[in-house]
């Protein structure tokens, strides 16, 4: 059996150099934190309680929501594929129970989901479609 090799171009020469990628020689990765705005997810937050957050109003990637529900009963927590608060009776993409007078988080992973036009969330009454509630709830989230 062949050892595999990756090729690696030298950035600024014409040079490339074969190296051996086995046990001995593991393929170097790393996952590591970073502040550069090209990399980093950012963060969008929200001073008082409301009814909703427009988390991007173009394209994106949602890593994670978290928040609180302020409300003396649970209610529903809904994202939207949307540039903007979409109208009462809208289907989301996504929904969760929050219960009363508690915090709630969904961390989507390193890969995260995927939104085509924007990044609504909401609370609501229902979760089958938006029936919009009070503004009691805070919400959290990175974004990309």
């Amino acid at each position: 059996m062949t050892t595999p090799v990756l090729n690696v171009n030298q950035i600024g020469t014409k040079e490339s150099t074969d190296i051996p990628v086995d046990s001995d020689n593991p393929l170097p990765v790393s996952s590591a934190p970073t502040s550069d705005s090209d990399f980093a997810p950012t963060n969008s937050t929200q001073a008082a309680a409301a009814t909703s957050k427009v988390i991007k109003a173009a394209p994106g990637t949602l890593y994670g929501i978290a928040g609180y529900n302020a409300k003396g009963s649970a209610q529903f927590i809904l994202l939207h594929d949307a540039a903007a608060l979409p109208a009462d009776a809208t289907v989301p993409v996504f929904g969760m129970t929050v219960a009363a007078t508690s915090n709630f988080s969904v961390d989507f992973g390193p890969y995260g989901m995927a939104f085509a036009t924007g990044i609504v969330a909401c609370n609501s009454s229902t979760v089958a479609s938006k029936t919009i509630g009070s503004a009691d709830c805070h919400f959290f989230a990175r974004y990309k």
